[in-house]
Formats: structure tokens, sequence, C-alpha cells
């Protein structure tokens, strides 16, 4: 099933679920994150993952 849940993020259902967040800060990013069912745990290694890949340009401080 392809179509848009009620905060406009695109979702794939088969085997995994894909989600298209808009965002364009940090902040931005983990709210959405955070907003889909992430744990604190599952948004940090987002984050390391994406900063690993080139694709966040920012600072990760976890307190």
């Amino acid at each position: 099933m392809v179509g848009n849940n009620s905060k406009g993020a695109l979702i794939k259902e088969q085997t995994q679920t894909v989600y298209s967040i808009k965002g364009t800060t940090a902040g931005d990013l983990i709210a959405n994150l955070n907003d889909i069912g992430l744990t604190p745990d599952q948004i940090v290694s987002v984050l390391e993952a994406m900063k690993r890949a080139g694709a966040l340009n920012a600072e990760i401080e976890v307190r």
C-alpha cells in the first residue's frame, strides 16, 4: 500500500516501511523520527548512520 498518513509522510508497506520525512533542521528530523515512534536510542542510531554517510551536517551530542 502506498499513501499518505496524517503527517503527510509517504508510506510504503511491504516487508519494510519507508517514510519520506520533510525536515530542514536536525531538530525537525528528530521531531519527525519521534513522531513515527522511534525510541531515543533508535533516533541516535539513525543520526549516527546519517553522519557516517555524509548526509547530516551537524555535530551529535548525547546528554
